[in-house]
C-alpha cells in the first residue's frame, strides 16, 4: 500500500513491490507529491528509475573520493554488520562528493554536502554519514593522501531525540490484546522483559532454563537483511533475565514449535522483519489509544516501571536491562509522573509533617 513518511520538511514516498518488500519512490517537498509518486511506483511494481552518478576513481592522476572509499572500507576494522552499515552510509558520501579528489576536498565542500544531507535524511543518518566521512579523511591523512583532517571543524546539527513515551502496565495488556494472536506473545515479552527487539529475534528455546532467559545473541537488520550476531549490542547486553514461570514455559513452547528452535518467527516461518511487525504494532497501539508509541518504547516502559519502584534497587534494573551504567538507568526515574514535579511533592510532604 502506498504511504508517505515525513522526515523534517521532506516527504518520502513508500510503496510495496510484487514481493511485498517496502521500497522508496523518492523524496519530495510536499506530501501530495510523495503520495502521487508512491501510487505510481506501486502501479508499476517498481521504483521509477533515476540517474545514479558514476564517478571516476581518479582525476589528473589523483585519487577521487569515489576511488579511495573502497580502499578505506577494506582496511577499516569493522564487524560484519558494521561493515555493511558503513557501505550504506558511504554510498551517500560517494554520491555527493565522489567526483572530488582527496587533495582538493575542502571544508566548504563538506559543509555544503552535510547541509544537503540534513534536508534529505534523518538527524541520525546525517550523523552516521559524517562518521564515515571523518574516518575516511583521517585514514587518508595517515596514508599521506591528505595534509590534514579537514572535517575537524565541520559541525552537524545536534540530534533531535524524540521524547520517549511510556505505557502503563494496563495499557501494555490492551496493546497485546489488540494485536493478532500470532504476535501477542512477542508483545508480552517486549513489555515483560525489557529486551530489545533484536535480542528477542535471536532468542531460542535452548536459551531459556527454568524461568531465566539468557540473552546471548541478536539478529540485526542491515539494508533490510537479517544478520545474526553471537553477541549483544554491548558487553553489558549479555545477561540473564528472570521472568514469570508461565511466560518462560510459553516462550519455550513457541521455540520448540518452530523449526530451529527460534522463539519468534513470521506467520509463515522465517525471520520476522521489523517493518512487518511495526505495521502490526502501529495498529495495536492505535487501538489502545497510544498512537506514536514505538516498538522500542516497550523497553522504555519496562525500565520506567522498575526504576520508579522504590523497592527495586536501581543497580538491579541496570543489570536486568543491560545498561552500561547507573547514570543511564537513572534517566528513567520519574518518567511516569510528569504531571507532578517530584521535588515539589517532596517539599509539600515535609510541610505537612511539620504542621
Amino acid at each position: 500500500m502506498a504511504s508517505v513518511r515525513q522526515r523534517g520538511n521532506r516527504y518520502t514516498a513508500l510503496f510495496r513491490d510484487s514481493s511485498g518488500a517496502q521500497k522508496s519512490a523518492g523524496t519530495f517537498d510536499t506530501k501530495r507529491e510523495a503520495l502521487k509518486a508512491a501510487k505510481r511506483a506501486e502501479a508499476l511494481g517498481e521504483a521509477p528509475s533515476k540517474p545514479v552518478a558514476v564517478h571516476a576513481a581518479s582525476k589528473r592522476g589523483k585519487l577521487t573520493i569515489a576511488g579511495y572509499m573502497p580502499v578505506f572500507l577494506s582496511g577499516h576494522r569493522l564487524s560484519a554488520t558494521g561493515r555493511e552499515s558503513y557501505r550504506q552510509w558511504a554510498k551517500r558520501v560517494v554520491q555527493g562528493l565522489g567526483h572530488i579528489t582527496l587533495a582538493e576536498l575542502s571544508p566548504a565542500d563538506i559543509r555544503a554536502f552535510i547541509r544537503k544531507q540534513e534536508t534529505e535524511v534523518s538527524d541520525a543518518t546525517v550523523g552516521h554519514v559524517m562518521t564515515v566521512l571523518r574516518a575516511m579523511c583521517r585514514t587518508a591523512v595517515e596514508d599521506g593522501l591528505m595534509e590534514k583532517d579537514i572535517t575537524a571543524g565541520v559541525k552537524i546539527a545536534p540530534r533531535r531525540d524524540r521524547e520517549m513515551m511510556i505505557a502503563t502496565r494496563p495499557q501494555a495488556r490492551v496493546i497485546r490484546e489488540a494485536a493478532p494472536e500470532h504476535y501477542r506473545l512477542l508483545i508480552e515479552a517486549l513489555f515483560e522483559t525489557g529486551a530489545r527487539y533484536s535480542e528477542l529475534m535471536g532468542l531460542q528455546a535452548r536459551d531459556i532454563t527454568g524461568n531465566v532467559i539468557r540473552i546471548r545473541r541478536t539478529i540485526v537488520e542491515v539494508a533490510s537483511k537479517p544478520i545474526e550476531q553471537d553477541h549483544g549490542k554491548s558487553r553489558n547486553a549479555v545477561r540473564n533475565i528472570p521472568v514469570e514461570p508461565d511466560l518462560a514455559r510459553r516462550l519455550v513452547a513457541a521455540g520448540e514449535a518452530n523449526d530451529g528452535g527460534w522463539v519468534f518467527r513470521a506467520v509463515r516461518g522465517g525471520y520476522l522483519c521489523r517493518a512487518t511487525f511495526r505495521r502490526v504494532w502501529k495498529l495495536a497501539v492505535a487501538a489502545a489509544g497510544l498512537p506514536g508509541l514505538r516498538v522500542h518504547d516497550a523497553r522504555h516502559s519496562h525500565i520506567s516501571w522498575l526504576a520508579n519502584d522504590p523497592t527495586v534497587p536501581l543497580a538491579a534494573v541496570r543489570d536486568r536491562v543491560g545498561h552500561s551504567s547507573l547514570a543511564v538507568t537513572s534517566r528513567y526515574v520519574h518518567t511516569m509522573t510528569k504531571d507532578i514535579d517530584p521535588c515539589l511533592a517532596a517539599l509539600a510532604k515535609m510541610d505537612g509533617a511539620a504542621a
